[in-house]
């Protein structure tokens, strides 16, 4: 293992994230790696970005640099109440609930593209007491209870 911790991790991340924008080009990744003592080629970096690049944009993400440290993120534990506060903060007309348009715009603002379809069924699979509407504390639940 290359890091102790987690923190160590996005410390080294940050160091060679020398333009600053949240990722790792094959430049600073051969730097990185140079640093944790391995010697790869160009063309080998290139290779092993390629292999963890979801995105498909030359670049490593923190996850992606995480993933391939063999390292995760550290889970953090989140209350129902913070988690409900969260979600309010979506709920445009602020009447308690998430409606399908609510839904899109929190999926979105979050790189999700989904058809009506899966916000329906979403919404579907998170309205526990089967009224037709999701409350904020009904997604909350759902939410945490998918996490475990």
């Amino acid at each position: 293992m290359f890091f102790e911790s987690y923190k160590e991790l996005e410390d080294c991340f940050s160091l060679f994230d020398s333009n600053r924008n949240g990722y790792l080009n094959a430049e600073e990744l051969g730097h990185a790696l140079r640093a944790m003592g391995l010697n790869p080629s160009q063309c080998q970096v290139e290779k092993i970005l390629q292999s963890v690049d979801r995105s498909h944009r030359n670049e490593m993400s923190i996850d992606e640099f995480s993933q391939l440290c063999g390292m995760s993120r550290p889970q953090t534990k989140i209350s129902k109440q913070h988690l409900m506060r969260r979600i309010a903060k979506f709920d445009a007309d602020k009447n308690g609930f998430i409606d399908a348009r609510e839904l899109k715009s929190v999926l979105r603002a979050n790189g999700e593209s989904l058809e009506e379809n899966h916000v329906e069924e979403i919404l579907r699979d998170f309205d526990t007491n089967r009224d037709g509407k999701l409350s904020i504390e009904e997604l909350a639940v759902g939410l945490l209870g998918r996490s475990k």
